[in-house]
């Protein structure tokens, strides 16, 4: 039975052969080179995006409430079922067969007395598209939220271990993960989920108080492309050589901003701890490509540390003193909210090991075909399974002590931020879309645009099984630097040598940039739809500081927001023609854009008359059968049945079967909980809400499917453990006899 969502059908395919990536031949492979995404010879849908009806650009705020601010929280789980093809990491990314950590997406609406409203939303996916910004805009403002695309900000934690397939440009559904084409059914689930976060908030708004704190956090991140970092003539991020910390640990925007916000009674008293929004750059690809897992990566973690550590600064029942990614059912529905949103993260990296190691992919095809009812075989490894799986385990382990590290940073910067509370923040937004096709600006586009030969191959520290590929020999120049770059400029496009020339269609990649500006307080926050370097970053920061209202004193620059094109380096950045160089699609003048289009609006902001102009966005599609489950009817002698487990000091599996992906995910809240045995007493140690619990979708059996929990931490105790099936709707509650780890 197909599920409804937002007044249409949820519907999987179960038949016919889902489009899998080919063999590589030479059209194959030439099909498969980063994020150009060839159209071929498919049938290209235009659709045109849904933007607010003239002369009325936007609803208009809602009645003035004197007073004070006003602040409501939201959140959603939009963690697909096993089968949907995971995003981010292009050819190398898989189809995920569980997750370990949900995916959320979370919104904060904020409401000043005069009546402006703006929604401040971050999702756990890769990256956003026109698509979700323009359609979920389209939804909160016909429910009635006073939200509209000028009053969204919609970015994304850039988690590479997220859903694909929902981009307006058909390069990104063709080349950025695992399947090929637009999947309409998971963008309409994640439209469903964003939307309805929103929509919870706005109808939450109560009385609160907010205030920013901004600090330096160091040894985190590092510049992964501090050769091309160099080549900025006058780096506005200096460095010290004779500074104890690396210099490519200097050359970052180290500030961790946080807006935290408390809520109150009916007179702007008796407050609090309920949420924050902070802003810190980091790159989100920690998890490796041979991860098959939906995973929010390190901003995950960073959320529920906060989380747990809000609701114990409020003393909420069940929290955790720890407060910790160990606490079970650290989940975001206690009443307690954290969004991050990434920074100018471009050329930002964790400072962590090189994952590579666990991507040991040869560039081969799969032994059968994948799709929503066969998971599909893993591809030809230059290793066993099980030393890639002890791989990622341990990276994940590594992440998520960096990520609880960090976290436990971010809430110093919550507490001190209770210093800065207030009622009186004032709100104001302006808003612009860019067609790029006829722009006009001071500064030169290249249209069409074109990705460079360093954009195929990967990033430092990040690089996909294409890095140094030849073809019959012939190097392709898919390093970063060196033969990737072109010794002197050659038209528009400068030193990058251009992949595949007219060969790449005008809807392959972005036709339209989304700005906006968002006043918050004393602060200034400019919003881009691509991942800006560091240099970048502070050009941003500074063009919005010259051209901000009186009153502002910081500016922050807001990347991966309300839709998505790749990434922008500086002038002299993209000379070296590295990754970000090379995967900046527009030209060496699109940062100097950028920063001009911004100071813009923030002019229009300062003059009392803020610009707001909503234009007209195509989507381009190539549709495929989705890898969404159809959810089916719960059969009344359906029975949860769990097996005898396997426990070792690595870790505890317990497998069990039940309903199929799509019935049994997705799920409003915990489904299983890990327990161990103590002193007689059976006592609660995680559940699938703790990122040390893994859950994966095996095969098909009987009526129903093979599942397998599987705990992982650091360290397994001696003891007896046992795995308990929680009861929902229509499934009863199950507990399993256990295993032992001696």
């Amino acid at each position: 039975m197909p599920r409804s969502i937002g007044g249409k059908e949820l519907r999987g395919t179960g038949a016919g052969t889902p489009r899998v990536r080919p063999v590589p031949s030479l059209i194959g492979w030439l099909c498969l080179i980063g994020s150009l995404g060839l159209s071929g010879c498919a049938s290209i849908h235009e659709t045109e995006l849904p933007r607010p009806v003239s002369p009325a650009p936007t609803a208009p705020p809602p009645a003035p409430v004197p007073g004070g601010l006003l602040a409501g929280f939201g959140t959603r789980d939009i963690t697909p079922p096993p089968g949907v093809g995971m995003s981010a990491f292009s050819a190398d990314s898989r189809q995920a067969v569980g997750f370990r950590q949900r995916l959320y997406a979370r919104a904060i609406v904020l409401e000043d007395d005069s009546g402006e409203r703006v929604a401040l939303v971050v999702v756990d996916l890769g990256m956003v598209s026109l698509i979700l910004h323009r359609r979920v805009a389209d939804r909160t403002l016909r429910s009635g939220t006073g939200i509209g695309a000028d009053r969204l900000l919609l970015s994304a934690t850039h988690t590479h271990s997220g859903p694909g397939n929902f981009f307006a440009a058909d390069g990104y559904n063709q080349n950025a993960g695992r399947f090929l084409g637009f999947d309409p059914v998971v963008t309409d689930f994640l439209i469903d989920g964003i939307a309805g976060a929103v929509e919870d908030a706005a109808s939450d708004l109560q009385p609160a108080i907010a205030g920013w704190r901004f600090e330096a956090v160091w040894d985190f991140t590092f510049n992964r492309s501090y050769e091309a970092y160099e080549r900025n003539t006058s780096p506005r991020v200096t460095v010290d050589p004779a500074a104890a910390r690396r210099l490519d640990q200097q050359a970052v925007d180290s500030t961790f901003a946080l807006l935290r916000v408390d809520r109150c009674d009916r007179r702007w008293e008796n407050c609090a701890p309920r949420g924050a929004y902070g802003v810190f750059p980091i790159h989100s690809s920690n998890i490796p490509a041979s991860n098959n897992l939906f995973d929010s990566d390190i901003h995950g973690v960073i959320a529920r540390v906060v989380e747990e550590h809000i609701r114990g600064a409020r003393g909420d029942a069940g929290s955790s003193a720890a407060g910790g990614v160990g606490a079970a059912g650290a989940t975001p529905d206690g009443e307690a909210y954290f969004l991050l949103a990434q920074g100018a993260h471009g050329d930002v990296g964790a400072n962590l090991r090189d994952p590579v190691p666990c991507r040991l992919y040869r560039f081969l095809p799969e032994r059968r075909p994948g799709g929503p009812r066969t998971l599909p075989a893993p591809e030809a490894w230059r290793a066993p399974m099980s030393e890639v799986e002890s791989c990622l385990d341990e990276t994940r382990l590594e992440v998520d002590s960096f990520a609880t590290a960090l976290g436990a940073r971010a809430t110093e910067i919550f507490d001190r931020a209770a210093a800065e509370l207030s009622s009186d923040l004032s709100i104001g937004r302006a808003f612009a879309s860019v067609d790029l096709r006829n722009y006009t600006g001071p500064y030169q586009i290249c249209w069409p645009p074109r990705m460079g030969a360093s954009g195929v191959g990967g990033a430092e520290k990040g690089y996909v099984r294409t890095w140094k590929h030849r073809v019959f020999f012939i190097d392709m120049n898919f390093d970063e630097g060196g033969s990737a770059a072109r010794d002197t400029p050659d038209g528009c496009f400068g030193h990058k040598k251009v992949q595949l020339g007219m060969l790449i269609k005008e809807h392959t990649l972005p036709q339209v940039f989304q700005f906006g500006v968002y006043r918050l307080g004393d602060v200034l926050m400019g919003s881009v739809p691509v991942e800006p370097t560091t240099e970048v970053g502070a050009l941003i920061r500074e063009t919005l500081l010259m051209s901000a209202p009186d009153g502002v004193e910081r500016a922050i620059a807001v990347s991966l927001a309300n839709g998505y094109a790749s990434y922008v380096a500086s002038a002299e950045e993209y000379e070296a023609q590295h990754y970000e160089g090379g995967s900046t699609l527009y030209g060496p003048d699109t940062a100097e854009m950028l920063a001009f289009e911004l100071g813009r609006l923030a002019t229009s902001l300062r003059s009392g008359n803020p610009t707001v102009a909503v234009g007209a966005v195509v989507a381009f599609h190539m549709e495929t059968p989705s890898h969404f489950w159809a959810p089916r009817p719960i059969s009344a002698d359906f029975r949860r049945e769990i097996l005898e487990g396997v426990c070792g000091r690595q870790g505890v599996r317990i497998r069990w079967t039940d309903l199929r992906p799509g019935t049994l995910v997705p799920a409003d809240g915990p489904m299983v909980q890990i327990e161990r045995e103590r002193g007689g007493q059976w006592d609660l140690l995680a559940d699938d809400a703790n990122p040390e619990v893994q859950i994966r979708a095996i095969r098909e059996k009987g009526d129903g499917y093979l599942w397998e929990a599987r705990w992982a931490p650091s360290a397994v105790p001696a003891g007896n453990y046992r795995l308990r099936l929680l009861a929902r709707e229509g499934l009863v509650e199950a507990v399993g006899s256990g295993c032992r780890v001696s």
